[in-house]
């Protein structure tokens, strides 16, 4: 039997689209599955302009990209998310 997603990845992709609008960001990508620990997961990788993060300006704009991300799959998880930062 296969776990259900924590979350609808393919509303939470509209919803960020929707929501993070940035001159550099490319795509949003959104994965789910089982983590290392077998616990439930789900991964966003933001796909970014290529030399973008060379930008003191824009990566003041990804911490805020990170927040806004973090509320929206808080909202929309059916439970409690632990969100782990990374990079």
């Amino acid at each position: 039997m296969q776990a259900s997603p924590p979350i609808d990845k393919e509303a939470l992709h509209t919803e960020l689209k929707r929501e993070l609008r940035s001159d550099f960001l490319q795509d949003i990508r959104i994965e789910s599955g089982i983590d290392s620990s077998g616990e439930e997961a789900v991964w966003v990788w933001l796909v970014v302009d290529e030399g973008a993060m060379g930008s003191q300006k824009n990566k003041s704009k990804v911490k805020d990209i990170r927040e806004s991300i973090y509320r929206t799959c808080s909202e929309r998880a059916p439970r409690r998310l632990s969100l782990y930062p990374t990079g």
